[in-house]
């Protein structure tokens, strides 16, 4: 009986932290969707504010390292100073994981399109991770990485 009981508890645990694991993967998700329908409306305030507002939040852009929300939001604006400078990006392939409560990692590839003055549209590719943590103010952004191919 103690058996049936342990392997019926042991059950009901894994199914609940299963179901939670469900519910952050879908809540994160559809986070970084809105960033990235954000980036797409030419937004980029909007945008930014998917990184948590916090000095350890990182971002690697190939061999760059951009440290803390201040200086993250300052190489958005000197690199994309325009909306029309945004283009269209698409996350392609991209899986979720779920480490725990509080903190889920994307990656994948992605793929960015945007005109060039008085030249054909340039499409850059490559591959991303990006860690989203849980806080008050929803999933934000507190490790992301980008590696153009």
């Amino acid at each position: 009986m103690k058996k049936i009981l342990l392997a019926a508890l042991m059950t009901l645990s894994f199914t609940v932290a299963y179901a939670d694991s469900a519910q952050e993967a879908q809540a994160a998700t559809a986070q970084l969707r809105q960033a990235i329908a954000t980036w797409n409306k030419g937004d980029l305030e909007g945008f930014i504010q998917s990184y948590e507002n916090s000095p350890g939040t990182l971002l690697f852009v190939n061999a760059h390292l951009y440290e803390g929300y201040k200086s993250i939001a300052q190489r958005y604006h000197t690199d994309f100073p325009s909306a029309a400078s945004m283009g269209h990006l698409t996350l392609e392939d991209y899986t979720v994981n779920v480490l725990d409560a509080n903190y889920v990692m994307f990656y994948g590839h992605w793929q960015f399109e945007h005109d060039v003055r008085g030249k054909a549209p340039e499409i850059h590719q490559g591959v991303f991770s990006t860690f989203y943590k849980k806080t008050s103010k929803g999933w934000k952004v507190v490790i992301d990485h980008s590696f153009r191919a």
